[in-house]
This record gives C-alpha cells, sequence and structure tokens, in this order.
C-alpha cells in the first residue's frame, strides 16, 4: 500500500495491491474535480462508492474522470500500472490570501473574517470560522478584495462541515466589474453535506472583489433546531486566477494539526515539493511573512531530482507583544528565474494565543492564635480525691 500524492487540498490517491489486481482509491474531500491519469491498461474499472461500476477506455495512455467529490475505486490488473497525470498541471495559486495583500469583509460577524483568507480552509488550525451571527436574516455576504484585477477563472467555497454542519442552501458568486455586481455562478438547493463547492467560469472574469451573496443556509441535520442558529458560516473563500504555464512542481499536504505558539515564540515550518518532470529541478523557496514575524530564511535554495521530492524546514519567530488572540499565515513559494514555478502556494498557519494577565498576589492571612483551653473548675469530691495522702 502506497500513496501517490495529488496536488490540491485534501486530495488523495491510494494504491493497494495484490497478486492480481491494483486498485486504487481516489478521494477529493467531498470536492468535485477532474482527476487526470497515466495508465498503461487497455480498460480501467472504476467503481462508485455505492457500487456501481464503469468500464473506462483510455485514450493513448490518458484518462480523464470527473469524480463528484465522494471516494472512486480505480482497478487494473497487477501487470499494468496507474498513476496520477502531472502533465497537465498549471500554475493557478490562490490569491486569496491576507499574507498577500487580501482584504475581506462581510455582511456582519461573531468572527473577524480575516479566518476565511489565512489559508486554513479547514478551519482546524485556525480554530475559528466566519459566522455572520444573524440568526434567520438574509440575505448575507462575504468579500474578498485582491490586491489588483486580476482574470478569474475559479473560486472554491468552504462552508460549515462537521455534526451540526449548515452549508448555504441557495447563493450567487459574484464579480465585481466596472461599477457593479455580476453574478458569475448559481446555486440553488444545495444540499445538506455538501461543504465544498468549486465553481470554475466558463470564461476569466477580470476583477479585483469577489463575493458570496447568501440567501439561505441549510438547517441543521435537515430540521430546524431552536438552540442552534441558522445563520451563515464560512471557513475560506479561494480565489484563482487563469492557469498559468506548465507547473514545474508542486507543495506536497502536511499533516494538518493546530500549531499554536506564544508570543515572542519560534517554531520550525517545513515545506516539501514534489517535481513533476523528467528533469532535475533547482528552485528557490521564498516566503511572504505576516508583520511581525521573522524567519531565519525568508529564501533559500532547493534542489529536487527528477519526479522527486525535495524538504525544506524555516524557523519563524513571532513577534513578543500581540494586542488580541493572532492567526498568523506564513504563504511559500517555489520560483525559478523569479517566476513561480510551483502550482500554488503553500500556506502554514500558527495561531498565536495571548498570554494570560498575571495573577494577582492575594495578601497573606495571618494566622489567629487560639485561646488556651481552660479546664472547667473542680468540684469539692474532685479536690479531695486528688488530695495527697498524708
Amino acid at each position: 500500500v502506497k500513496e501517490e500524492p495529488l496536488p490540491g487540498p485534501g486530495h488523495h490517491f491510494l494504491v493497494f495491491k495484490d497478486a492480481a489486481r491494483i486498485v486504487c482509491a481516489a478521494y477529493t474531500c467531498g470536492e468535485t474535480v477532474d482527476l487526470d491519469l497515466a495508465t498503461d491498461a487497455k480498460e480501467v474499472t472504476a467503481t462508485d462508492i455505492m457500487g456501481n461500476r464503469t468500464v473506462l477506455k483510455p485514450e493513448n495512455g490518458k484518462l480523464k474522470i470527473s469524480m463528484s467529490g465522494e471516494a472512486t475505486y480505480l482497478a487494473v490488473t497487477a501487470s499494468e500500472s496507474i498513476k496520477p497525470d502531472y502533465s497537465t498541471l498549471k500554475v493557478q495559486p490562490n490569491l486569496a490570501l491576507g499574507t498577500l495583500g487580501a482584504l475581506p469583509s462581510g455582511s456582519s460577524g461573531t468572527v473577524q473574517p480575516w479566518t476565511c483568507v489565512n489559508g486554513d480552509w479547514t478551519s482546524f488550525q485556525s480554530g475559528e470560522k466566519w459566522n455572520d451571527g444573524q440568526r434567520d436574516k438574509f440575505p448575507d455576504w462575504f468579500e474578498v478584495k485582491l490586491p489588483k484585477p486580476v482574470p478569474v477563472s475559479r473560486v472554491r467555497v468552504c462552508m460549515d462541515y462537521g455534526a451540526w454542519e449548515k452549508p448555504f442552501r441557495d447563493y450567487e458568486l459574484q464579480a465585481f466589474v466596472g461599477s457593479d455586481w455580476k453574478t458569475v455562478a448559481t446555486v440553488h438547493s444545495n444540499l445538506n453535506y455538501n461543504s465544498i463547492l468549486q465553481h470554475t467560469l466558463d470564461q476569466p472574469v477580470t476583477t479585483d472583489r469577489v463575493r458570496v451573496f447568501i440567501h439561505d443556509v441549510n438547517a441543521c441535520l435537515f430540521d430546524n433546531l431552536d438552540w442552534l442558529d441558522k445563520s451563515s458560516i464560512l471557513q475560506a473563500l479561494e480565489v484563482y486566477p487563469a492557469a498559468g504555464a506548465a507547473a514545474k512542481a508542486f507543495f506536497l499536504p502536511e499533516f494538518i494539526k493546530p500549531r499554536v505558539v506564544v508570543p515572542g515564540g519560534s517554531t520550525n515550518l517545513v515545506f516539501r515539493v514534489r517535481n513533476v518532470t523528467a528533469a532535475k529541478l533547482d528552485g528557490e523557496l521564498k516566503l511572504s511573512l505576516p508583520a511581525g514575524v521573522t524567519a531565519d530564511k525568508a529564501a533559500q535554495a532547493l534542489s529536487a531530482e527528477p519526479n522527486g521530492e525535495a524538504r525544506c524546514e524555516v524557523k519563524v519567530t513571532l513577534p513578543a507583544t500581540v494586542p488580541t488572540n493572532m492567526v498568523f499565515s506564513v504563504v511559500g513559494g517555489l520560483y525559478q528565474g523569479g517566476e513561480l514555478v510551483s502550482s500554488d502556494y503553500a500556506t502554514r498557519v500558527i495561531r498565536c494565543p495571548m498570554p494570560p494577565p498575571p495573577k494577582k498576589e492575594e495578601p497573606k492571612k495571618t494566622e489567629e492564635k487560639k485561646p488556651a483551653k481552660k479546664e472547667p473548675p473542680k468540684d469539692a469530691l474532685d479536690v479531695i480525691k486528688d488530695a495527697p495522702e498524708l
């Protein structure tokens, strides 16, 4: 059993093999995407999560399958091979990152909108989600303003998920064009369990502002609960430009876990890249740092063998004081000759809690001396009994 890396957050490709066949399990964490594969098999048997089977015919050793978001199982004989095809990978990074200058805003909110542009699409590392906080009041909206206009071709909307998830039911994806908002995609009656939706536009739209205009959200567990607010919750809004040149590498995902560092503290961040070319790749890992954060190596050389992997480790230090609980996002990109050659940026999220205020020392209590216990007076018989004998 092994895993072939896939570009894209939460994307996995597991390979299982026995004496008779090879079975691959492809999973995209609920996201609908197209997956490119390379195989020498004449036929590939695809099985969906409900057990429905389809026989696929590759062309010239290539196969493209559309993932619905659920797991798909692909089978070939043990003497054949099947693996991800990276030759179609393009440079197309998420630009909606606060560290790179993206500015978020929302209709209202009990949590600051910055949590949606820190690169943590799960909200597990940052520990927060944007919540409009207005119970049963619609429409709501969430907007990201980019540093400059770009041709936008893809937007990823990461909504609330989990045991009490309430994904958006009806919403419009809009771009600010000219002097007004233009609807570029519409969603009606989204199912309760579809918490990640990717919108690929027919034609890129040049804009510097993208927003989600929300008309309604799903009730939790298909029912309204009086004690659970029905309001808009968003974990991330990612904005991708039109595809650029062929990518030479992509960042391998890290194990998602909270990374907590105190003010003034340091931590080591690891970045791993996969070279997708048949030539040796020599590049430079460059970091974009939030205000107040420093790194021992904000740029360092990186070299990966053909179709191999490379690893960099960077020590970053947080500011000594923070005004409130903070989330810092360090953004890395792989460059060659000043041009981005990785398919996307890699973000490393650091949670920085404010230290608790010092406890006030309470004055020590002085122990009061208890008066000596007085013996009760003796009666006449006791006096005679205790008298010495004559």
